[in-house]
């Protein structure tokens, strides 16, 4: 069997909740169960990514608690922001320039593209449309490379395909079938 790696992605928005540190627990169990945490034949990982590209909700001190709750608790991570490891680092907000060059290269090849829109726009979407509507999917390159020269802000979104069904296999519920038009152009990154 391959190795098996298994994260805990918490954002640093306040304390520990209670469904965190069941996620927590049961990916902890899950690497034990794969022969991790612990031994030279350490198939099952446990990594801890902290989500911290929301910078006006990260509440400082949030990381060290949660840390300190887990040591109390014996629950150790393989790799992490206080282990360190192999693809590190385990901060969101320091890998943004890696993001920023996928998501440059996924405009490059036509599958994501800028959106400008405004968080008030967007919020009256999500309450009008419940998603959002595609707007600055067909802004011209023109329009694009003013925007970008004004410093507007923006993030790219992935281009989801509006016609016909996607079927994704889960191991619980077998092929779950997805009409695509259901589902609006995922952010990829806030810049």
């Amino acid at each position: 069997m391959d190795a098996v790696r298994v994260r805990f992605a918490p954002s640093p928005t306040g304390n520990l909740h209670l469904g965190g540190l069941r996620t927590a627990l049961y990916n902890y169990l899950f690497a034990a169960s794969n022969g991790g945490l612990g031994g030279s034949n350490k198939k099952g990982r446990l990594i801890m990514r902290i989500e911290d590209t929301d910078q006006e909700r990260t509440v400082p001190g949030t990381v060290d608690r949660m840390m300190k709750t887990f040591n109390w608790l014996g629950i150790a991570f393989d790799e992490g922001p206080d282990v360190g490891g192999e693809f590190g680092p385990y901060i969101q907000s320091q890998r943004l320039q890696h993001y920023r060059q996928y998501a440059q290269e996924l405009i490059n090849r036509d599958a994501s593209y800028y959106c400008f829109c405004s968080k008030e726009r967007l919020e009256l979407l999500r309450k009008t449309n419940g998603g959002y509507d595609g707007l600055c999917r067909t802004l011209s390159q023109r329009q694009i490379n003013k925007k970008l020269l004004q410093g507007a802000p923006y993030v790219t979104r992935l281009k989801v395909a509006s016609e016909g069904t996607t079927v994704v296999e889960d191991k619980v519920y077998g092929s779950v079938p997805i009409i695509n038009k259901s589902i609006d152009d995922q952010l990829s990154i806030r810049v």
